[in-house]
């Protein structure tokens, strides 16, 4: 919530006493109601509110549409997800008890551990620079950004008590503690009904945010909210929920608030559907994903099979075209790639495997597009090796099929080889590269190529099947207009042209220790085989060749 004087009802709110409350400016309060600096949440904008343009967004997978009438993580499935209602006192730790409290605490109850976590640790944990004094608000991406960096302490290690002002640093013994129950991320959410419900019904909670009116502030017994008014003198507050259930029956989603049990409904509200998705209660949605404290097993994508198939993202740069005409124009380009088998088994064409090269929005994965379409199929032309004369009888620009106007190759991937020495006969410092157009984007966007886009073969390895292009800070690359900004990280493996068997990808995801929240592999290989399975991935190549994209050729670097 923001810094601004707020009032609230001390009867129904917090159960803290009036000697604790800091002393308020020159409002009135003619209902009996006090002032507190805060409830905990800063907003959405401004100096310290969240900036929700620089926070992932989940990557969009259609629900099934069959949505059960009611949802209620209190016994999904027969099981309780939620950890018990607990009380913020008179503190702005409100974003601490949602994220880390409630839903850091549900997703450990979902993965088969009962644990609940100390809003104190992580509250302490938030940088100063990002939370207000004595005690007073913080953001969500703060909160869920110290999850995955540090993680978060149990409540039995950090107990809710002895906040002070909150400017204590953590203690390396809580630090230890913590450093075991991480998430992996979180994702930022639409807020309209049905994919609230839908998350709901999948069995995922949702952290939000809201502006708080009188009504949810007095709120008690079963009743369902379905306005507010603003009576008090001041700002209303801005407040940290967690969302875990809905009832179509009574059309309203069910809240768990850090009040403890004497407000609401014994510490929960029913809030109508339609008025929580209004811009004046529901400002932001969030989900996450959890890194488990008790694995039954990896959470990677390797199949952890051997049929002795790998394929491997080996190199990608992508530079201005120079050929004469086009070296002026920015948005001509040159891709350089190439993709090794470093399995032990041969890639068959008649596998109809392919490698994409993908833009995709650093903050939207669902904003992305196809710059290259490269198809291995015995759908089209002969094996052979290209003649003197430039006779291609086994690769060209394709005239039918998923990727008009890209291109295939009727060529076996020999173990040992790439993709680009199968069909230059073997040269071993042999690339392909490819001109292209590049699309008018403006943003921040990371670019990829993928080994296997379809996801068709089964591999030792799928982790490396990326290689993932980002500017020499390891940021995603800022476009203006298709004109990309900065220069790349080195990205062509000169020193080392061949890799050993079952080798990695030396840059298999867009994560780093800067960009922790950066989309994984695992999610974009999910959401390309859905993309693909819809049609939207054939759509978008069609529709960029129809706005003059690629017609370039691919030849050998």
């Amino acid at each position: 919530m923001r810094k601004n004087k707020i009032l609230i009802s001390l009867a129904f709110l917090l159960g803290f006493s009036l000697i604790a409350i800091m002393p308020s400016c020159d409002l009135e309060d003619p209902d009996n109601k006090a002032v507190l600096e805060n409830l905990g949440w800063f907003g959405v904008g401004g100096d310290n509110g969240d900036n929700l343009s620089t926070i992932q967004d989940d990557i969009t997978f259609a629900g099934s549409g069959n949505l059960p009438p009611s949802v209620n993580l209190t016994n999904f499935n027969g099981k309780n997800l939620m950890p018990p209602i607990g009380n913020q006192g008179q503190y702005g730790t409100c974003v601490a008890w949602a994220t880390g409290y409630a839903h850091k605490g549900f997703l450990e109850r979902t993965d088969g551990n009962t644990v609940d976590f100390s809003p104190k640790y992580l509250f302490w944990k938030v940088p100063a620079a990002d939370k207000g004094a004595d005690c007073n608000g913080t953001g969500f991406e703060s909160a869920f950004n110290v999850m995955q960096q540090f993680g978060i302490a149990t409540e039995s290690t950090v107990p809710y008590t002895d906040l002070g002002d909150c400017s204590s640093s953590t203690s390396s013994s809580w630090d230890a503690n913590a450093a075991g129950y991480k998430i992996q991320s979180f994702r930022e959410i639409g807020k309209d009904k049905t994919t609230l419900k839908e998350y709901l019904a999948q069995g995922r909670a949702i952290s939000f945010g809201a502006k708080l009116g009188d009504e949810f502030m007095d709120a008690s017994g079963s009743g369902v909210l379905n306005y507010q008014s603003y009576g008090y003198t001041g700002q209303h507050a801005y407040h940290a929920m967690i969302l875990m259930g809905y009832d179509d029956s009574k059309n309203a989603f069910r809240v768990q608030n850090s009040w403890g049990t004497t407000w609401g409904d014994n510490g929960y509200i029913w809030v109508d559907q339609d008025y929580f998705i209004k811009d004046d209660f529901c400002f932001c949605a969030f989900v996450a994903d959890n890194i488990r404290s008790n694995p039954s097993g990896d959470d990677n994508i390797v199949d952890d099979v051997t049929t002795g198939n790998d394929l491997l993202a080996w190199e990608l740069d992508d530079v201005q075209d120079t050929r004469p005409g086009y070296e002026s124009d920015p948005l001509k380009r040159m891709a350089i790639y190439n993709v090794f088998n470093s399995g032990t088994s041969t890639i068959q064409a008649s596998s109809d495997w392919n490698i994409l090269y993908v833009y995709y929005d650093a903050y939207d994965a669902n904003n992305y597009g196809i710059l290259l379409y490269d198809y291995y199929t015995d759908d089209y032309g002969t094996t052979g090796t290209p003649d003197p004369n430039d006779s291609y009888p086994n690769n060209d620009a394709m005239t039918s099929g998923p990727g008009i106007g890209n291109w295939w190759n009727y060529i076996n991937v020999p173990s040992g080889q790439s993709v680009a020495m199968a069909l230059y006969d073997g040269d071993a410092d042999s690339r392909f590269n490819w001109w292209f157009t590049m699309p008018q984007i403006t943003g921040n966007y990371y670019l990829v190529i993928i080994a296997d886009g379809y996801n068709v073969i089964t591999e030792e390895d799928e982790d490396n099947n990326y290689f993932f292009m980002t500017d020499a800070n390891g940021d995603p690359f800022y476009f203006n207009n298709g004109i990309r900004q900065g220069a790349a990280k080195k990205s062509l493996n000169k020193s080392v042209m061949v890799p050993k068997t079952f080798d990695k990808s030396p840059a298999a995801t867009a994560r780093t220790s800067n960009h922790l929240n950066a989309y994984t592999p695992k999610e974009i290989q999910k959401f390309i085989e859905i993309e693909k399975n819809n049609g939207n991935i054939n759509r978008k190549v069609q529709q960029f060749l129809k706005n003059g994209g690629n017609k370039g050729q691919k030849s050998k670097y």
